[in-house]
């Protein structure tokens, strides 16, 4: 009598997360400054407008950081900055406008680009599910759509949706190993999605949804930071809009 082999099953949404972690690497560097611009006051409470630095700009803050232990002021992080920012203020020769500081967060940019990778498989997925090439199961067992906390793919299925990106799959053989001893499924918590970070993928992925996608989502957020930037006061997303023209030829 032949016995048949158990089908193992893991958290669907490991597959995006694991995707996003093995092309994306989140670096230990802090934010670092990448750009100083003049802020000039417009007269009303948090109402400015912002001014690149002249060469004479330069020279001032050069003579009022000079005895400062800075190494170097294009990539100072914010505690550096305030050191700056405290000589600044209370310096006899400060001008009028202030100094306003751009700094580049390169850790939570990575994570960014990781969310977005993962929000892009779990498109992906969830195509591959309504096309019928791929499959998943809802937390009580009965075939599913959508990948949400609890949906359960099999780990030949997550092979096979793997293997043609090109990326390592011997993770899942660890996997499959440790819970054949067990449940058909994997319970390490390593390996499971926090919901945390579920629901916030999932907002995100909303929040392209109603921007129009995710290049509208990117243009509207960044044509926010701008306008932030030059009013002095939040701006959100959701004040803009896309429009795409179309030609003939299109």
């Amino acid at each position: 009598m032949s016995t048949s082999q158990k089908t193992m099953f893991i958290e669907a949404a490991i597959i995006p997360n694991k995707i996003a972690e093995f092309l994306v690497q989140i670096p230990e560097t802090p934010p670092l400054l990448v750009n100083l611009h003049k802020k000039i006051s417009q007269g009303e409470p948090d109402h400015y407008r912002l001014e690149d630095l002249t060469d004479d700009d330069v020279q001032i803050l050069r003579s009022i950081w000079a005895d400062l232990p800075i190494p170097d002021a294009w990539n100072m992080t914010p505690e550096q900055f305030a050191l700056c920012r405290k000589a600044f203020d209370v310096a006899p020769n400060k001008p009028e406008w202030q100094i306003q500081a751009e700094f580049r967060d390169y850790r939570n940019e990575a994570k960014g680009e990781r969310a977005q990778i993962a929000i892009k498989h779990m498109r992906q997925m969830e195509n591959a599910v309504h096309r019928g090439s791929l499959h998943i199961l809802t937390a009580h067992r009965v075939p599913g759509d959508k990948l949400e906390p609890g949906t359960l793919i099999s780990i030949a299925d997550a092979r096979a949706y793997l293997e043609p990106l090109g990326l390592d799959t011997s993770w899942l053989d660890e996997i499959e190993g440790k819970g054949s001893k067990g449940d058909d499924t994997f319970k390490n918590s390593e390996e499971k999605v926090p919901p945390k970070v579920m629901e916030w993928l999932k907002a995100m992925k909303e929040q392209q949804d109603a921007a129009g996608g995710f290049e509208n989502s990117v243009i509207v957020s960044e044509a926010a930071r701008k306008a932030t930037e030059a009013r002095g006061y939040p701006v959100l997303p959701e004040n803009f809009s896309v429009t795409r023209y179309e030609t003939e030829a299109e």
